[in-house]
């Protein structure tokens, strides 16, 4: 079973978090495909200038913790933050059934 990775990015006082199964490299790709779509805040353009500039960046292992990355970015010359975290389960659980 692949890995889930859960994408946290904190951009502009919101917080967007998103779930992809997969190697780090493809749970990436399919998020700079889909989940920076979640940013309501971002027009088209500015999507297309985030991911470009996530990409462009270095994916940094956070030191202290394990398999926890992180990436930033600007549009319009506001930061964009994102963590990526990968837990062991490739299972998404929704909340019901965990009860």
């Amino acid at each position: 079973m692949s890995p889930l990775f859960t994408f946290l990015l904190d951009f502009d006082g919101g917080t967007y978090i998103t779930q992809f199964a997969g190697t780090l490299e493809d749970a990436c790709e399919k998020w700079f495909s889909t989940g920076v779509q979640n940013v309501d805040e971002l027009d088209d353009a500015d999507k297309v200038e985030l991911t470009r500039s996530f990409t462009n960046d270095e994916l940094i292992r956070v030191d202290g913790v394990k398999n926890v990355w992180c990436l930033s970015g600007l549009v319009k010359e506001r930061l964009a933050l994102l963590h990526i975290v990968q837990t062991e389960s490739g299972e998404i659980r929704s909340p019901k059934s965990e009860i």
